[in-house]
């Protein structure tokens, strides 16, 4: 499975978001937005623009994952050049110890978006 829908799988799971705001997100995911993003670690940020009237600015804060919690990982990839190349094209195999994808209850989101306003 890709991280991606392996990420969207747990956070639809979750029920940590609403299902309304997931959907207004895919909605403005389609669009051709102007978008900024600045990524760091535990944070990702991004201005979305559509025209002069529709900006929206949003914020995920995800907790890092402690460095100890690579090691194991780490020597389960030098073992397993299968796992590896897994992971290089963006799959996630279950052999290679705990999960890598942060709990969706443990996100922090925030955004400016207006549920009233339509793209």
């Amino acid at each position: 499975m890709k991280w991606g829908s392996a990420w969207l799988d747990r956070v639809d799971l979750s029920g940590a978001f609403s299902s309304h705001t997931l959907r207004r997100g895919s909605e403005y995911a389609r669009y051709d937005w102007q978008l900024e993003a600045e990524i760091e670690p535990g944070r990702a940020s991004t201005i979305a623009r559509a025209g002069r009237r529709m900006q929206y600015e949003a914020v995920a804060e995800v907790p890092l994952v402690p460095a100890d919690y690579w090691d194991p990982i780490v020597e389960r990839l030098a073992e397993s050049t299968t796992s590896t190349a897994a992971l290089l094209d963006g799959e996630l195999p279950a052999e290679i110890g705990p999960p890598l994808l942060p709990d969706p209850n443990s996100v922090t989101l925030s955004c400016n978006c207006h549920s009233n306003d339509r793209p």
